[in-house]
């Protein structure tokens, strides 16, 4: 007997008389010519209680409600094909996963729960060792698109970690954790934080508004590094690199001063008045701990001073131990320097005084003292 599919999915089949004709396979013929399937063959299906084994078997594609391979008691869950070389799996009429011949994608959210002391659960490695044409990763997590008021609404994550429980038993829970490869140093990163905002980092914060946004004390063991800064606010990156002075410890302290100004003669800057002082208002240096020197006065004028002379006096000298002079424009800030001459010792008591060329009527200043521990 040769039996064949036709067109329609029959099975067609010719006995061994040559004057025969073909006739389709129905579910009688069939278990009367196979006894050994107990009547198994019927009409729509084909059924057993043991095992059903062949070199392949085919089926129709199936879809995503209706799979070719499916339950008997649950006929819209199992595997289908859902277009060429693709193997698509369904729960419930809905697509939870799918095979491509160059990947596989989920359809709905991947839960992974493994019980593990030792070990990852999650272990992904990017086996390609070859030069990349392109950038590549190991894992890449892209968040939803949101529509909403910054802090007004849930957030959008690409990833988002939790430290594991600590059990009270106070052992070291980490969220995450960065390391860059061993024998890549200097160009293995352990992390880059990079966006069309510029990597707005925050810590502590929900809300950052700069590059690294910190609600909370920080601690460094090493030196920090900062770039693009004024001269007052020097004072503060100095103090804490640990530079000038020469002196084991350095620190820097900002004083201010507030007056009106309307001389066009030499005066000096008050610190208990809102008017300048024509005589010697002394300061003395707080905490008086060590000897220290003049680093630079930063002036914001009300009005032009034209050529004005900025200098320090020392323990009621009139004459300047040092001075700068600068060419001041009304409403711009403007800073005098001193690098010379410019040092006092520990209790001296100072005066800084300011000799315009024209009344400047009010001026705010800060200065700067660096001194040694």
């Amino acid at each position: 007997m040769n039996a064949t599919p036709n067109s329609t999915g029959h099975l067609i089949y010719t006995t061994a008389n040559p004057n025969s004709s073909p006739q389709i396979a129905k579910s009688t013929a069939l278990n009367t010519l196979f006894p050994s399937l107990g009547g198994a063959i019927t009409a729509s299906a084909v059924s057993s209680s043991g095992t059903i084994t062949g070199n392949s078997f085919r089926m129709g594609n199936g879809s995503v409600s209706a799979p070719a391979l499916a339950f008997t008691s649950d006929t819209n869950t199992g595997i289908y094909a859902s277009a060429a070389d693709t193997l698509a799996i369904t729960a419930g009429g809905s697509l939870n996963f799918s095979a491509f011949s160059t990947g596989n994608s989920f359809s709905k959210p991947l839960a992974i729960s493994v019980s593990d002391g030792d070990g990852a659960v999650l272990s992904v490695t990017n086996t390609y060792s070859g030069t990349t044409s392109a950038d590549s990763y190991a894992i890449k997590g892209v968040g939803n698109a949101v529509i909403g008021i910054p802090g007004g609404q849930n957030k959008a994550y690409g990833g988002h970690f939790t430290a594991g429980n600590t059990n009270t038993a106070n052992p070291d829970t980490i969220a995450l954790f960065a390391q860059g490869h061993e024998d890549g140093a200097p160009n293995s990163y352990a992390a880059i934080f990079s966006g069309s905002a510029g990597g707005i980092v925050g810590i502590n914060t929900m809300e950052p508004t700069v590059e690294l946004d910190v609600s909370g004390d920080g601690k460094f063991s090493g030196a920090l590094e900062i770039g693009g800064i004024s001269d007052v606010s020097a004072s503060i990156a100095t103090a804490i690199a640990g530079g000038g002075g020469g002196g084991a410890t350095t620190y820097r302290t900002v004083i201010e001063s507030s007056c009106y100004f309307g001389q066009t003669t030499q005066r000096y800057l008050p610190f208990n008045s809102l008017s300048e002082q024509t005589s010697f208002n002394y300061l003395s240096i707080t905490p008086a701990a060590a000897n220290g020197k003049l680093i630079s006065v930063t002036m914001w004028p009300q009005s032009s001073g034209g050529s004005t002379v900025v200098g320090l006096h020392i323990n009621s000298n009139s004459t300047a131990a040092t001075t700068d002079t600068q060419t001041i424009s009304a409403g711009t800030p403007l800073t005098f320097t001193f690098s010379s001459n410019n040092t006092f010792s520990q209790n001296d008591e100072l005066s800084f005084s300011v000799d315009p060329t024209n009344n400047i009527n009010g001026l705010a200043a800060q200065i700067v003292l660096e001194y040694d521990l």
